[in-house]
Formats: C-alpha cells, structure tokens, sequence
C-alpha cells in the first residue's frame, strides 16, 4: 500500500516562500517524526492514515522510528554557516545530501575551509572575515552533493534544494553573516560544539554523488539511507517503507494522476505506481555506506 505525504511549512528568515506571518517558509518538511511533529500519511487505497514512526514500527526494521527525514529547502538568503556533530565518533551523528531541484546562473554552496598558510578559523571567527575562508562550489540544477558531518557548510542564495538526511536534526551554527532573527536579536550560535565538531582537511568537504539528476554509479551516502535516481515510462515498485520522492513531471497510481512535486510512502508490501515520463529518487531508509570517494 501507498501514501501519500502532506509537507509541512518551516518559517525562516531566509526562507523565499510566502509564509503565513511576516516571516517567509524555507523548509517544506516531506517525511519526519520527531520533537516538533511528524508526517500526515494518507493511504492513497483507503484514505486512512499513519505517520512515519507507525510505519517504520509495522516494518519491524526501525524500533526508534525513521531513520531518515526528506525536506525541500527554498532560499533568498546564503544560510548561517554550520556544522553537524558524528565525524569524531559521537553518540548524535547526522549525514545529508543535498539534491539541487533548481538553481539560477552563477548559484553556490559552501563548504569546507580555505585557509591562508598558518591562519586558523579562529581568527576568521574573531574579524568576522570568515564568509571569505569558505569554499564555495558553483551548483546547477541536477547536480547532487554529499555533506558528511563535521562538514562546514552553508546554503548560497536562491536555490531550491532537496535534502535527505538522517532523523538526528542537531546542527550546530557558528557563524551568521551578523544577521539578526524574526525577533531582532543576534540568532543562537554554538561554537564550543561547532568547533570540536569540525572534520579535517580544514572543515571537511561536500563530495559530488552526481549531476543532471543522476546518482553517480557506485556513489553511496554515508547516513542511515541509500539514495537512487530514476525516471522514465515504466512501472515502478517501491519496496516496504520506501519513500519516493517525485522532482519532476507526473506519476500515475491506479487512476491517480500526481504532479511534482511529491512524497510517497509504502507500507511493509510495497507498492506500484507508474513513472509516465516522470524522474525524481527513490529513499531507502537504513541502507548505504560511502564506497565512491
């Protein structure tokens, strides 16, 4: 059995999608289960629904609930500059891979760290010249990136972004471009956390897992999830507790017709809807390890 996911709108600053109050909607949360809520499902047979931890439950694979969480990002802004705690070992640990859905000429991402022979992020850190240490990556549309935890990111201006990851939602931010929140003040940083977070080689590194819309062959996330490109105009079975997530054009199930963009779930016995021309990626929860370096 399919079902269908309802997105759930996340206010931020930077976000670029009218919002219900003053401050605009940058995340649309697809599939989640944690302190803030979970995913509606609805049965697209029955009409009933579940969430995500009760259907991972009846999967028998994932006693704590999802392991994974889909979300689309829509920015206006470059976004505060973080990082993810697990590259040393620790008990929270949090991989993500960005999937670019759209993206104008001259668009970034950064990540990881240019230092000057000798200089440290701490002293970028106290001048405030850190934006200028960053590595920056130009992204087009289709073009897929792995973020490793102990990666020093951030999101540039401008861009639509599919983002798996895993369930563990820590982010620790270090720095703000001197930006303030919705209420006016400086937002929260962590830079105990954040530094002891950081992976070498300076700030670690965004790995490219694939471009125009394809996962590399052989390239595997690092997370608690395995990602799979497809497309085309074929029937396409989606096996127990996976989670499709449809980019672009339109799927059919039964008589159904969806158009991008789309989040559908199976049950334990899986499920077929027909891809009709239609691309985007197929999510296994709990699966994948990083081969293709």
């Amino acid at each position: 059995m399919l079902y269908f996911s309802s997105p759930v709108g996340m206010e931020r600053i930077w976000g670029s999608l009218p919002g219900a109050g003053s401050v605009p909607v940058g995340e649309m949360w697809w599939y989640f289960q944690n302190d803030e809520g979970s995913s509606s499902l609805e049965s697209l047979d029955t009409g009933d629904s579940t969430d995500p931890h009760e259907l991972t439950e009846l999967c028998g694979i994932f006693k704590d609930g999802p392991p994974v969480m889909v979300k689309t990002l829509h920015t206006s802004q470059v976004l505060s500059v973080q990082v993810h705690p697990g590259s040393h070992g620790d008990s929270l640990k949090k991989d993500e891979t960005w999937i670019v859905l759209d993206a104008p000429e001259g668009s970034y991402i950064l990540a990881g760290l240019e230092l000057e022979p000798g200089g440290t992020i701490l002293e970028h850190l106290a001048a405030g010249t850190l934006g200028s240490a960053l590595r920056r990556i130009p992204v087009a549309p289709g073009d897929i990136y792995h973020i490793p935890p102990g990666t020093v990111h951030a999101l540039g201006p401008d861009l639509e972004i599919l983002e798996v990851q895993d369930s563990c939602d820590v982010t620790y931010r270090f720095y703000d471009w001197d930006r303030t929140g919705a209420d006016g003040r400086p937002r929260e940083l962590h830079l105990e956390k954040a530094l002891l977070s950081i992976e070498p080689p300076p700030g670690g590194e965004a790995i490219q897992i694939g471009s125009e819309g394809h996962i590399s062959q052989g390239a595997h996330t690092g997370g608690g999830y395995s990602i799979e490109s497809v497309g085309g105009e074929y029937p396409l079975v989606l096996s127990g507790c996976g989670i499709f997530f449809l980019s672009q054009g339109h799927i059919m199930i039964g008589s159904r017709r969806m158009a991008s963009p789309a989040c559908v779930i199976s049950d334990p016995g899986g499920g077929e809807l027909d891809l009709s021309g239609g691309s985007g990626y197929i999510i296994r929860p709990g699966g994948g390890s990083w081969l293709a370096r």
